[in-house]
């Protein structure tokens, strides 16, 4: 019933005034995969919400939030095996609540007061990890979280020395238009700091860069387009 309530508008605050948010903590940590993705769900639907966005930082959440970025358990079990259906169910349950876990940081990491916090507990190691995930969907929810956080120089610096460069630089391969324009939007922040352009145009980024000026999307055209008007003060 939250989960559906937590969609409209008025619902959203009203669930945080009565005070939900411990309790939906401890469901992020429940051992029931289907509780962490019905809590998970409740936040991303939450913050969207700009006072719940410091609201749920301020609650201590996203420690629980981030704990859910894990990479699932692949089946070990062959197909056909006994134990390999059930394998199969829990690593597709566990995608479900990455998924929506991450789409709930991204969310929060939108708010300037969150920002820095989001850094300082961690989260950008995790959100690298969604880039190498072979589900689009959560690709993208990664490259928006990096996105978000990266408008700050400091916290750009900080993702290029934790080896996003090459992960983000590689999505601009992507065949999802919607992975493609966050991982361009993030080396389009991060080109904005010179002393990052050369790492970017040594991880390949230029050609690819280029390609995606022909894309039917505006949005990845624009994005394409600053990044490579700020690189282009790096080539001579």
């Amino acid at each position: 019933a939250l989960r559906n309530l937590s969609v409209t508008p008025d619902s959203k605050v009203k669930i945080v005034e009565e005070g939900a948010i411990p309790s939906l903590i401890g469901l992020l940590r429940s051992p029931d995969l289907r509780l962490q993705e019905q809590s998970a769900v409740i936040f991303r639907n939450l913050s969207v919400n700009s006072e719940n966005k410091v609201t749920i930082v301020e609650a201590d959440a996203v420690p629980a939030l981030l704990t859910l970025l894990r990479p699932p358990q692949e089946p070990t079990a062959l197909e056909g095996d006994p134990e390999y259906e059930g394998q199969m169910a829990n690593f597709k349950q566990m995608l479900k609540v990455q998924e929506q876990a991450a789409g709930a940081i991204r969310n929060l990491s939108m708010h300037a007061e969150n920002k820095a916090k989001l850094v300082s507990l961690g989260s950008i190691p995790p959100s690298l990890l969604l880039l190498k995930s072979e589900e689009p969907r959560i690709q993208e929810q990664g490259a928006g979280i990096l996105r978000n956080i990266s408008v700050s120089a400091p916290h750009g610096r900080i993702m290029i020395t934790d080896g996003a460069v090459p992960l983000l630089v590689e999505l601009l391969k992507s065949q999802d238009m919607k992975v493609q324009e966050q991982s361009a939007a993030t080396i389009r922040n991060l080109s904005a700091t010179p002393e990052n352009r050369p790492s970017l145009v040594q991880a390949g980024a230029l050609p690819l860069l280029i390609e995606l000026l022909s894309s039917p999307e505006e949005k990845i055209q624009e994005q394409a387009g600053v990044a490579l008007r700020n690189l282009s003060d790096t080539v001579r």
